[in-house]
């Protein structure tokens, strides 16, 4: 599964962030709300939000390092698992199932987040996003990531909340799954992901593993 707006909520830590950067840049803040439906674009896209598009590259690179610089200090301190994800992780590993993480933030952060993280059971891979050269939406990364769990491709599900989710899910042959409680406009159309499923809350993905068996 991805992770920002997937299995954890991750815009808790990183709004306030991207406040604090704004403060320092004397522009105003970004309204929560707005900037946690961002959150799954990326730190550039969070940038674009509260700088605008008219930034030069330099300008732009310098505030993206800033944001993450400033998010590295504290990256866990009030990220939780999305409600019912507890419960869904029980379930996978009570029937027997790996589980893994596929994102596209680097290494150092997903990996401090996921150590702090309290799970039922570990994930059985971290593949983030300078693991590989390439990131999602190409699919290697959850190629990679079937490869670690030794497991076919064909047979994985892949949840997340953006449509290179969705992207990555079909180019790697895998079953792809909207996670709708995760970081999305309210306007955005699902459906022109062309995703697999979609689901509301974690607890539904239970039944579609179950129906899917």
């Amino acid at each position: 599964m991805d992770l920002d707006g997937t299995l954890a909520d991750t815009a808790r830590d990183l709004v306030p962030v991207l406040n604090a950067l704004c403060l320092e840049e004397n522009r105003p803040p970004v309204d929560y709300d707005v900037a946690r439906n961002c959150v799954s674009q990326g730190a550039r896209a969070l940038i674009r939000l509260a700088f605008g598009d008219g930034l030069s590259d330099g300008q732009e690179e310098r505030r993206v390092a800033r944001l993450l610089e400033l998010y590295a200090e504290t990256p866990c301190r009030e990220t939780v698992l999305f409600d019912g994800m507890t419960d869904l992780l029980e379930f996978l590993a009570q029937n027997g199932t790996p589980w893994g993480v596929v994102t596209n933030k680097s290494g150092n952060l997903a990996g401090a987040i996921i150590d702090t993280m309290d799970f039922p059971t570990p994930p059985a891979c971290l593949v983030s996003g300078d693991t590989l050269p390439r990131r999602k939406p190409h699919p290697e990364p959850l190629w990679e990531a079937a490869r670690r769990m030794d497991v076919d491709a064909h047979r994985c599900l892949y949840l997340g909340d953006d449509p290179r989710d969705m992207q990555a899910a079909r180019a790697a042959g895998m079953t792809g799954v909207i996670a709708a409680f995760g970081y999305i406009r309210p306007e955005t159309d699902l459906a022109s992901w062309e995703g697999d499923a979609t689901i509301q809350h974690p607890a539904e993905l239970k039944a579609f593993l179950s129906s899917s068996s």
